[in-house]
């Protein structure tokens, strides 16, 4: 029964968005800034790791 439901909701949601294709990019380009700048912060932090590791290790 709970399968029916999840894809009664999904069936009715991809029906909405057929109706209001413009939430499609409003929701892509936060949600892809959001994912740029959570990577470059773990390439940094990676990157202040990797300085940190070096100091210690005396190179």
């Amino acid at each position: 029964m709970l399968v029916v439901v999840i894809l009664w909701v999904v069936g009715r949601l991809l029906h909405w968005l057929a109706g209001h294709l413009w939430v499609v990019p409003l929701t892509l380009v936060p949600v892809t800034a959001g994912a740029v700048l959570w990577q470059r912060t773990r390439i940094q932090q990676a990157r202040q790791h990797q300085a940190s590791a070096r100091t210690l290790q005396g190179g």
